[in-house]
């Protein structure tokens, strides 16, 4: 009986992550806050970014419950990651920003749901979508073209080569679809998703502040903010994903059969 509740409860654990979107939701709410403010200027966009990463800050810190921070979390970290994607300062980051991020916060969620949930249908499926929709902003973007027409400027080859890591993370992904006795790296294929996605987006920016051939403005202070804090906020909403498989798959029936092997 000991042996099979050890067993239970590392196949299942009761509130995996937990700490950990804690300690990541107050210090990247903290730095997210301290390099806004910097950055940002006085303009409504950047209080907007302000009050969002202050929300994260805060719902990591105050008591709540399992369920209650995940799902807070989720909200507020999702609409922080969708405030970048409402301006048009950047060339290349809104035309495809949508499905990239939506893609990033999908996958990396579904792949520690695997890690936290090993024998889970849920998280098979979960990571099967988020692969799919990986998958298709990376062919949509040209991202299987984008090291052929690199130029030796790192403005070109360096957003190039995250830009093809994401299409390396997508198939390194699909060993979540390991036996339930391993996790498959999906953990650390999430982190490095996560850390990946802060890269390119900040290669990206910087490129559109020090352009090869100045053709037009640089993005503004506030968009620039609004960048920042997207960052965060897609980085906590997949962590806070991860979670609410966590509260679904405990709520939901069928999906005790799939703590056997798949």
């Amino acid at each position: 009986m000991l042996a099979s509740d050890l067993l239970r409860e590392q196949m299942r654990p009761s509130a995996p992550g937990a700490k950990t979107l804690q300690r990541m939701g107050a210090l990247l709410g903290g730095f997210g806050i301290l390099a806004v403010s910097v950055v940002g200027g006085l303009h409504p966009l950047t209080y907007v970014c302000l009050a969002a990463l202050a929300g994260i800050l805060i719902l990591s810190m105050v008591p709540f419950s399992y369920a209650g921070r995940a799902l807070s979390l989720l909200l507020v970290g999702g609409i922080t990651s969708g405030l970048p994607l409402s301006t048009h300062d950047i060339r290349g980051v809104i035309d495809e920003g949508i499905l990239l991020t939506g893609s990033t916060i999908l996958l990396g969620g579904s792949l520690l749901f695997r890690a936290y949930y090993r024998g889970a249908r849920l998280a098979r499926v979960a990571v099967t979508l988020g692969v799919l929709a990986l998958t298709a902003w990376f062919f949509l973007s040209d991202g299987h073209r984008s090291l052929v027409t690199v130029a030796e400027h790192w403005q070109s080859w360096a957003p190039a080569t995250t830009h093809v890591a994401f299409g390396l993370i997508a198939v390194l992904s699909l060993l979540a679809y390991m036996e339930s006795s391993t996790r498959g790296g999906s953990h650390v294929w999430a982190y490095s998703l996560l850390t990946l996605y802060a890269l390119h987006v900040m290669l990206l920016l910087a490129g559109a502040h020090w352009p090869v051939h100045p053709q037009g403005p640089t993005p503004s202070a506030q968009v620039t903010a609004a960048m920042l804090a997207g960052i965060v906020g897609t980085i906590i909403a997949s962590m806070a994903l991860a979670q609410v498989f966590v509260v679904v798959s405990r709520s939901t029936k069928g999906d005790r059969a799939g703590a056997r092997r798949f």
